[in-house]
């Protein structure tokens, strides 16, 4: 069908569903080589709905995909394609959401290759290729510009595509989207989580829990140049992953760098968290909307990994908001609200202190635990043997860590050396760093671990992931 004649069909459609008159199809394509699939019962009544066993171009085999819409979908409303994320279910993870997403628009569920329905085979299962396998099924049901919806892997997948074929997105929804922290992070925010209220009570035993987890990350960490060689090769794969898709799927994910690809995004992008996410943790969230270009993140409080299940209502109504809002929706952030001046603080010898919005000076810790930075501007930031948390905060003049640890997620730090670190730990998430001379020194002990952080430098941008570590530390005096 040429451009032409696929406009005039278009305009012919709504101005048919505008007037009454006459009978429409829906905006979808098929294709000789689509093939009758089943259709689950719980799914069976809505309207238009058809399963289809069509090839898969990417990996080889067949894939399942599920259509359903009305006859005369909305004008305003372009397909949605829809991703799931790791488990058997496939499409069955959006079918509490189905009956109301195809009330308007033609919706497009699909199962990746190697879950449910389509091809299963010990494949090089990766983000990048799923996102190939997204924009060759957009091109063969739609061929226009489209709105594509992603839930944990599959939200991480939708972020590659949009990254990699833009001119097919009109607007994406990433719902606890799984994958974009890097491994190390996730399992520190579990560590973190599980030892947090010990810390308050048996600080020692926390803290002994904490280096044994360290410990497991530097063996791990020993295994990091093989996982990409279990990835390549087929025979690898077999052996230690039992060529099972899931854990294929999931050792690509983890390889996955996000750094370059979410500032290339310039789809109006809604950001959908639940609160009580373990799986994808809120941070993931935090660090996103700050990435992204055009993007809003939406929380909803006593939610975990699985909205569908847990809060379909709510959802429903912020997709639906996304989707059907005027045109270039996210444009205009609202304009920031001024913040008060606060000046040089200092925190000495205290516990669970908060730090809000406002203009500082430098924020000096000394001798605190679990300190929490909020939005905060500040010229410099000082840590000594202190433990702290910060969330959107810039800082201008770099940070300075001595037998401390700071968690950041989101926001700037500048400097000339931006990170000064002495027997400390850092784990940055989606924190731009700017140096004008390095980006960090590491003293003994130190640690400094990265996700999607892009870096500039007088030598250009680049983006750091992953571990960085100076020389061990002295040990211990011995005591008499």
């Amino acid at each position: 069908m040429t451009t032409r004649r696929a406009c005039t069909a278009t305009l012919a459609l709504w101005a048919a569903a505008l007037i009454g008159c006459g009978e429409a199809r829906p905006l979808l394509r098929t294709r000789p080589d689509d093939h009758p699939g089943p259709v689950d019962p719980e799914v069976a009544r809505l309207p238009n709905v058809r399963g289809h066993f069509i090839p898969d171009e990417v990996f080889g085999g067949t894939m399942y995909a599920l259509t359903a819409g009305p006859s005369r979908p909305s004008p305003t409303a372009p397909p949605l394609f829809l991703v799931h994320g790791l488990g058997d279910k496939g499409v069955r993870d959006f079918y509490p959401l189905l009956p109301t997403l195809a009330a308007q628009r033609t919706v497009v569920l699909f199962d990746l290759p190697g879950f449910g329905r389509s091809t299963r085979a010990n494949a090089e299962y990766t983000p990048d290729r799923y996102a190939a396998v997204l924009a060759r099924l957009i091109d063969r049901y739609a061929g226009g510009r489209v709105d594509v919806l992603g839930h944990s892997m599959g939200g991480a997948i939708a972020l590659l595509h949009a990254s990699m074929y833009p001119q097919q997105v009109r607007r994406l929804v990433v719902i606890d989207a799984a994958g974009i922290l890097n491994h190390e992070a996730l399992l520190s925010h579990q560590v973190h989580r599980a030892t947090d209220l010990t810390a308050r009570f048996f600080p020692k035993l926390a803290e002994w829990a904490l280096d044994k987890a360290a410990a497991v990350m530097d063996e791990g960490r020993k295994l990091d140049a093989a996982t990409e060689l279990i990835m390549q090769f087929g025979p690898l794969r077999q052996q230690v992953l039992r060529g099972d898709p899931g854990a294929i799927a999931a050792l690509g994910l983890v390889l996955q760098n996000f750094g370059p690809v979410l500032e290339k995004i310039q789809a109006p992008t809604a950001l959908i968290w639940g609160a009580e996410d373990n799986v994808a943790p809120l941070r993931t969230g935090q660090l996103l909307v700050d990435r992204l270009p055009r993007a809003r993140l939406t929380v909803l409080d006593g939610v975990g990994h699985v909205p569908m299940e847990e809060a379909p209502a709510r959802l429903l109504a912020l997709i639906e908001g996304h989707l059907m809002a005027p045109d270039n929706p996210l444009l205009a952030a609202p304009p920031p609200a001024a913040l008060a001046a606060r000046g040089d603080v200092t925190c000495h010898g205290q516990a669970d202190v908060f730090f809000g919005p406002g203009l500082y000076g430098t924020i000096v810790l000394e001798d605190c635990a679990r300190v929490t930075l909020e939005d905060v501007r500040a010229d410099k930031l000082v840590l000594r043997r202190s433990s702290a948390r910060a969330v959107h905060a810039v800082v201008s003049g770099g940070v300075v860590a001595q037998a401390s640890e700071l968690m950041m997620t989101g926001g700037q730090v500048r400097g000339a050396v931006a990170l000064e670190l002495d027997d400390s730990q850092l784990d940055l998430a989606g924190v731009a760093v700017t140096a004008t001379e390095q980006p960090y020194r590491l003293g003994p002990g130190s640690r400094l671990l990265f996700s999607v952080c892009p870096l500039q430098t007088p030598a250009g941008l680049t983006y750091l992931q992953g571990f960085y570590g100076g020389p061990p530390a002295p040990p211990a005096p011995a005591h008499p």
